[in-house]
This record gives structure tokens, sequence and C-alpha cells, in this order.
């Protein structure tokens, strides 16, 4: 008692040889093989200076890795590629994996995105990592009607499912802020679509010309009721295309004070879509090789909104589904 250290053998502790177990390789190691920032992070997430190197050089992929939590992994990779098309490393961890495995793969440097589609799996600790700033992305390929609405209570958006469809695709001005504009449109395909807000759609169906629409809604040859179901269908096109154009496969959602979260609703890997998750949730933008010539600020596509009401005296501005604006 009057020395208790003397049962140890160890004297008094030296600070600069402390030793932690790294949550990356698993093997003790003394305070100065560990950087001041992953000493402070404690010994449940800190990481050597020899595996935080490896995690950023390993394979050639300096973007850092996606963590895959609780998704079918064949599933995911079918859809948007394979672990060499992509710009990162995908790890993937199984929905009953351990806390503490769980906060070492968050806690990994350069993590870019975790993607998710359970909400039964440590889904309370993925909210969190959404208000420390975290990237989310909720797999949708099932088409879950309830799990929109789930996520916009949880994460206070506007968000609900609209349809299981086909369409042409167009990115949106938002989607330049991600992506860049190399890519521009996507191809006939199907996808569960999501009701969202202007600021949150990436990608928007293309809709029907004005008279292949007046084709399909005007059947009376005789000439009174002729003219009489051209203008309802003008009008109901007009309802279309609003209708239409707050629909989305792809949706996003920045916090301004959070993190970030997105909806990939494909079901496939058609066309420009591998490409486009791909480059979004690893946070890879791409730029075309024209993306320096913005001289004209706006680009009208397709704008039928005009050629609609273009009956009344003041021209009403192009509404949000047609419009395209470039980047400023």
């Amino acid at each position: 008692l009057q020395n208790p250290r003397v049962h140890t053998g160890k004297g008094y502790r030296d600070q600069g040889k402390a030793v932690r177990g790294c949550v990356g390789c698993g093997d003790m190691k003394e305070r100065t093989e560990y950087s001041n920032n992953e000493w402070k992070k404690g010994p449940d997430s800190n990481i050597c200076k020899e595996c935080v190197l490896r995690y950023r050089k390993e394979d050639g992929k300096d973007a850092g890795s996606i963590l895959l939590l609780g998704v079918e992994d064949n599933l995911f990779k079918s859809c948007f590629g394979k672990d060499e098309e992509w710009p990162c490393k995908l790890n993937t961890l199984s929905e009953d994996c351990s806390r503490d495995t769980l906060e070492a793969a968050l806690s990994k440097p350069g993590l870019a995105s975790v993607v998710f589609q359970d909400f039964e799996c440590h889904y309370h600790r993925l909210r969190q990592y959404y208000r420390d700033g975290g990237f989310l992305v909720y797999f949708g390929i099932y088409g879950e009607f309830a799990a929109p609405g789930r996520l916009s209570r949880d994460f206070s958006l506007d968000w609900s499912f609209s349809a299981y469809t086909k369409h042409e695709y167009k990115m949106t001005a938002v989607a330049s802020k991600y992506l860049g504009d190399g890519i521009t449109e996507q191809q006939y395909t199907k996808a569960n679509l999501l009701s969202a807000p202007e600021g949150d759609r990436l990608m928007v169906p293309k809709g029907m010309e004005l008279q292949d629409w007046i084709d399909d809604h005007v059947y009376d040859s005789d000439e009174d009721d002729y003219e009489l179901q051209v203008a309802q269908a003008r009008s109901s096109y007009a309802k279309y295309c609003a209708s239409l154009g707050r629909q989305s496969p792809l949706v996003l959602h920045e916090s301004r004070n959070e993190g970030t979260i997105a909806y990939l609703g494909f079901v496939n890997g058609d066309g420009n879509i591998p490409a486009i998750v791909r480059d979004l949730i690893s946070r890879k933008k791409k730029r075309s090789e024209s993306s320096g010539d913005q001289g004209n600020a706006v680009t009208e596509i397709r704008c039928r909104g005009n050629r609609i009401l273009g009956e009344i005296s003041a021209p009403p501005a192009p509404c949000s589904y047609c419009r395209i604006l470039s980047p400023k």
C-alpha cells in the first residue's frame, strides 16, 4: 500500500509508450504510431498511421471508400458496376454486424457515403451519421411504398412514392452541381419514382410531345367536338407536364446544418445509370469537354408550357418541369 506500483513491475507510466489496439489491423501499437486526430478518437475507433495510408492507397484508389451496410452486394453491383468499375473501394458489412465493427467502418478516412436498404440495420446510428454531416444513400430497388415516407419523417424531407413505370429521362440543373454536365440524359428504362421538390430532383422524365398527346386524347372527327377535345387535351397536357415534372428516380437532399441523403430508385443498370450512380455516391464530379461554354443563362428543352398558354397576353415563364438552367 505504501507503493502501489511495486506489484506491477512496470514502474510509472511513460505517456509516449502508451499502447492501444488499432481497429484497422488489430495490432497493439504505441502512441507514436497514431496521429493526434486518431488517438483522440479513443480505443474503439482509432486507426494507426500505417492503416490510414493503406486505406488511402488500397488498390490504387485514393478516392476513399463506400460502405454497403446490410445491402445485397451482388444485386447492387449488378446494377451499378463491379468492384473494378468503381473509382473507390466498396466495403460491405452484413446487417448483423456488431456496433464496434460499424463504428470502425464509419471512422475510416475517406468514407464517401453509406448505402443502406433496411430500416432495422443500425438505423439509429445511421441517422446520427447523417446529423454529423455524413452522406446516406437509400437503395430503393424494391420500391417499398412506405420507405420514402419513412425517410421524409426521419430526415425532415418532402418525399413520397409516386410510381413504378418507364420513361426517358433528362438530368436537371440541380444534377450538374453533383455530377457535372458530362451526362445529360438516360434512355427509356423502368424505375421507382418519387414525388419530390424541384431542388431535390436530379433526373426527371421526358414528357410526350404536345401533338402526340393530342393524337392520343382526341377521337371525335366532328368539327365542333374536335375543337373542344383539342382544347381539353391542351389543358390536360399542362397538368400532365406539371405532374410528370415532380417525379424522379434519383433524388438528393442536402441539409444546410446536417448531412446529405439520396434515394436510388433504379431497378437495373441500363444506359448511363451505372455511371451516374458511381459518380454521385463516390462524389466524383464529371464535366463534358464543352462545359466551359456557358454563355446562355437558360436553355429551354421542349418547353411546352409557353406553347399551351401562348394565347395569354402576358406569356408566363417556362414551367419548372421543362426549364433547365445552365450552371452559373
